[in-house]
C-alpha cells in the first residue's frame, strides 16, 4: 500500500494477497492498507531526509520485494525425498535473482536446494531447502 503502480509493476506486487505470509491467511482490513499507505510514506519520506539517491531508494525496494517474492516460492519432493522447485518457482527465483537483486538465478537455485562443501554437494531435503531460503531472506 502507498507504492505507484509504476512501481507496483515494477517489483510485481500489484496483488498483496499473493503473499499470504504477510498477512496470516487473513485479508488485510482498510484500516490496516491505511496504516500501510502512511508507513510507506513515512519510510519514503526518511529515505528522502537521509539523502538517498532514486538509484539507491530503488535498491532498498528490489531487496524488500525480493525478500516478499522469495518468500512465496515452495518446494516439491522428488522420489529421493530431496527437494525440486516446482516450475512457477523456477520462475520466481529467475525473477528475484535477475530482476531484483541481480545475482546468478542459477547459484541463487543451488543455494537452495543444495548443500555446498569444500568436499561434497548433497540436495537439501525440503525442510532444508525452506530453512535455507529463509536464511537468506533473513
Amino acid at each position: 500500500a502507498g507504492a505507484s503502480a509504476e512501481q507496483r509493476d515494477r517489483y510485481r506486487l500489484n496483488d498483496p494477497s499473493a503473499f499470504d505470509w504477510l498477512f496470516k491467511g487473513f485479508p488485510p482490513t482498510d484500516e490496516q492498507r491505511a496504516a500501510d499507505a502512511q508507513d510507506y510514506r513515512c519510510v519514503r519520506d526518511a529515505m528522502d531526509v537521509l539523502g538517498l539517491t532514486a538509484e539507491e531508494q530503488d535498491a532498498v525496494y528490489r531487496v524488500v520485494a525480493g525478500i516478499l517474492h522469495f518468500q512465496s516460492i515452495g518446494f516439491a519432493t522428488d522420489r529421493e525425498g530431496t527437494a525440486v522447485l516446482p516450475p512457477e518457482a523456477r520462475d520466481v527465483v529467475e525473477f528475484v535473482a535477475s530482476d531484483l537483486w541481480r545475482v546468478d538465478a542459477e547459484g541463487l537455485r543451488r543455494e537452495v536446494t543444495l548443500q555446498t562443501t569444500a568436499l561434497y554437494t548433497r540436495p537439501l531435503t525440503k525442510e532444508q531447502a525452506l530453512d535455507a531460503r529463509d536464511g537468506i531472506s533473513k
